[in-house]
């Protein structure tokens, strides 16, 4: 793989085994993670775990004699803001008993109809203190109209909180636009917030589904994309063509240089990529490779 391919894929999967469609139980998912190859492990970075199942992963690690692993820890869906910071606490209370755990990130979906109760939902996260507890706190909206408030009501509360974008899943409604993932991204990027992606990232290009008979998102589509709108301010309808790329004959892969459609990437875009790109769960690894290989990039 090119030098700078890999820098930019660097620890980009976070490894999402216990979700679907690969939903495999616990022992499963952790033999699967900890079981690596050297090629492949450089790539992925965190263990998915809900809240629920943390002090089950914690004493199988332990059973295991691994040593600590680090987890991303997925909070409850908060749909009503006067019990958010309550179940905020119950999984901060969920971490502190796990002595063979390192907590990277915390995510937490917070769906409301109306503005006012994601407001109050996200004061709430930030009164809980989880952002002392983890490196990484990213906060899933849903797709709708509001998206783009509530990501800047989320940076006026605390700018250092994070936004996630689900890409896809196992029905083709929980599919966005390319509009509306470029929207994401763009929004992200200006009011300069982290921002991370889950779900149906694991092919590098985008490409039709005929199963689901919808495009599916790839994950270098996406890396590519928020890696140039960082680096080169792109306006949204030009993070939409990064998007929209099928052909990977459009993509120069230097050792040195990434290029396609007019943007370029070199080394110093690719550290401002990781710094504020927080990668993206996948509940495969094997699947991202292959495509890779698949496209000769591998």
């Amino acid at each position: 793989m090119k030098s700078l391919l890999g820098q930019l894929l660097d620890g980009v999967i976070d490894y999402a085994g216990l979700f679907p469609p690969a939903q495999m139980n616990l022992e499963d998912a952790l033999a699967e993670y900890s079981g690596l190859a050297d090629d492949r492990a450089w790539m992925v970075d965190l263990f998915i775990c809900t809240s629920n199942k943390l002090a089950e992963l914690d004493a199988l690690v332990r059973r295991k004699g691994m040593d600590s692993i680090a987890v991303s820890v997925i909070g409850n869906q908060i749909d009503q803001p006067d019990k958010a910071l309550a179940s905020i606490e119950r999984d901060m209370q969920r971490m502190e008993g796990c002595a063979n755990l390192e907590f990277g990130a915390y995510e937490i979906p917070i769906h409301h109809h109306d503005e006012g109760s994601i407001r109050r939902a996200l004061k709430a996260l930030d009164r809980s203190g989880i952002g002392n507890a983890v490196e990484d706190v990213y906060v899933e909206f849903a797709w709708n109209s509001t998206l783009e408030d509530c990501m800047h009501d989320m940076a006026a509360v605390n700018p250092n909180l994070g936004a996630k974008a689900r890409c896809g899943g196992v029905t083709a409604e929980l599919f966005p636009s390319i509009p509306d993932l470029a929207h994401f991204i763009h929004t992200a990027v200006s009011i300069e917030i982290p921002f991370k992606m889950t779900a149906g990232l694991h092919d590098p290009l985008r490409y039709l589904d005929s199963n689901l008979n919808v495009h599916r998102h790839g994950f270098l589509n996406v890396c590519l994309a928020s890696a140039f709108a960082l680096g080169a301010d792109l306006s949204t309808s030009e993070i939409e063509e990064v998007l929209a790329i099928e052909d990977a004959s459009v993509i120069l892969v230097q050792d040195d240089e990434i290029s396609c459609l007019g943007h370029s990437l070199i080394e110093q875009d690719i550290a401002l990529f990781g710094d504020w790109f927080g990668g993206f769960g996948s509940c495969s690894v094997d699947e991202p490779v292959a495509g890779l290989k698949k496209l000769g990039y591998w």
